[in-house]
């Protein structure tokens, strides 16, 4: 139950803050990139999930750089990872609801 509450605030926070750094890239908003990202960081970490975790540090370090060339590229690895994420946690979810 713990895993399943944690994961839906997770959602709900990370369905806010993906089109939040999306902009931020297209913007060059390096201040919002920074403290979205770093915030999804946190999110993330929460589960242990290293490649998530990574993506998204990434992508806080380019905003604190004030710098987000290659930020296309890290964005697509964020979404990937936390895709991956979510399968992972609504598999585990489902096996412990079994």
């Amino acid at each position: 139950e713990l895993l399943e509450q944690m994961f839906e605030i997770f959602e709900r926070d990370a369905v806010e803050r993906i089109p939040k750094i999306r902009k931020a890239i297209e913007d060059s908003d390096y201040d919002t990139l920074n403290a979205e990202a770093h915030a999804l960081k946190g999110g993330v970490g929460n589960f242990f999930a290293q490649a998530s975790f990574e993506a998204a540090y990434e992508l806080k370090k380019m905003g604190k750089a004030s710098d987000v060339s290659g930020g296309d590229a890290a964005f697509s690895r964020l979404e990937r990872e936390l895709k991956r994420l979510k399968e992972e946690l609504v598999r585990l979810i489902r096996k412990g609801n079994e």
